[in-house]
């Protein structure tokens, strides 16, 4: 999404070869809260889960969970995903 609203941007400048910046800051940040949003339910829905199979979410690996989170938000490498799926 990100590089679809950079490029959009850079097709569209005005007949003065303006481009429309404030326009496409505004929707990168848009995009950027979505995800921090839904980083944010991520680890809520983590913590549920582990609570509800009697863990502590505070005794998490930090970085098991960090590399977790990459795969199930689509952020990860594929190698990364296959570790997480064997585990």
């Amino acid at each position: 999404d990100l590089s679809r609203i950079v490029s959009e941007m850079l097709d569209a400048p005005s007949p003065e070869g303006i481009y429309p910046t404030t326009e496409c800051l505004d929707r990168l940040e848009q995009q950027i809260a979505k995800a921090v949003i839904y980083g944010v339910g991520w680890g809520h829905a983590d913590a549920c889960a582990d609570i509800d199979n009697k863990r502590d979410p505070r005794a998490k690996d930090l970085g098991d969970m960090l590399r977790r989170a990459k795969v199930d938000l689509g952020l990860s490498p594929r190698e990364d995903a296959e570790a997480v799926n064997a585990s």
